[in-house]
């Protein structure tokens, strides 16, 4: 339980899938985020909430690394939660690597976990979460592709 890793192909340049963690209106648009502070930039704050009203959920970090079309890390990544809690800090990781003849597959890397009942609960929160959310993500990034 110390790691949950998903990955998808997705029909769009590596670069394209990196910034759609880093722009609001694109975060907006896959993941229904509300409000956002993010500095595109190591050491940048990435700070998101969305929910019933602005802030009901809140996944916070500090951007350790960002690769030009590769690579974006969390480090000190925390996700509040009014009903269950608070957990973190872990590490999350978004690496992109280009697809022979076009596309990107993309695979998204969150931990390490905690133990005890409430970090089981996260764990497999986000161990089912993951792929619907990059899928969510593969339809956006196609919408917005086709505009």
């Amino acid at each position: 339980m110390s790691k949950v890793s998903a990955e998808i192909e997705i029909p769009a340049k590596p670069q394209r899938v990196i910034d759609a963690f880093l722009r609001h209106l694109d975060i907006q648009g896959w993941w229904g985020i509300s409000h956002s502070l993010v500095e595109p930039k190591a050491g940048g704050v990435w700070l998101l909430a969305w929910g019933r009203g602005a802030f009901q959920y809140v996944a916070s970090a500090r951007i350790g690394a960002l690769k030009k079309g590769k690579l974006l890390r969390h480090d000190q990544y925390c996700y509040l939660n009014p009903e269950v809690g608070i957990f973190g800090p872990m590490t999350l990781t978004v690496e992109a690597k280009p697809k022979k003849g076009g596309g990107t597959v993309v695979r998204v890397t969150q931990g390490p976990y905690g133990s005890g009942p409430r970090w089981k609960w996260y764990y497999e929160a986000t161990r089912s979460a993951w792929p619907q959310v990059l899928g969510g993500l593969a339809g956006y990034l196609q919408r917005a592709g086709k505009k």
